[in-house]
């Protein structure tokens, strides 16, 4: 998915919109992935960032067209920890979730046959 989108940066001229896409392939991975896929899309996000930078501008251009590549990489760097920790809350939102059903079934007390058969001779 990211290198479509890389693609889809190189070949139009939008300007910066397209960079919100590698995010949401980091947002993707996080919903339905584990922590290695979310490290690997973000891994996968900024070097076609780079090298679309590059292609488009070459190594010696430093200008305005240098913020949205610096505004993409951010927003690469900025959403993976985030897409990271959500996860792990969820995860631990899960784990207690499970505990708490576990722990909060009710139990049959010992005697609880002795007890319907007392009842039941009323």
């Amino acid at each position: 998915m990211a290198l479509a989108i890389c693609l889809v940066d190189i070949l139009t001229p939008i300007d910066g919109a397209v960079v919100v896409l590698y995010v949401v392939v980091m947002l993707i991975a996080g919903r339905w992935g584990r922590r290695r896929d979310i490290l690997i899309a973000t891994s996968g996000a900024i070097p076609p960032t780079m090298i679309v930078h590059v292609d488009m501008l070459g190594l010696r251009h430093i200008g305005s067209s240098t913020l949205p590549a610096s505004v993409s990489l951010f927003a690469v760097a900025i959403a993976a920890p985030l897409v990271l920790q959500s996860q792990a809350a969820a995860d631990a939102l899960s784990r207690s979730e499970r505990r708490d059903a576990a722990c909060s079934t009710p139990a049959a007390p010992a005697s609880w046959s002795r007890i319907s058969a007392l009842s039941a001779r009323r």
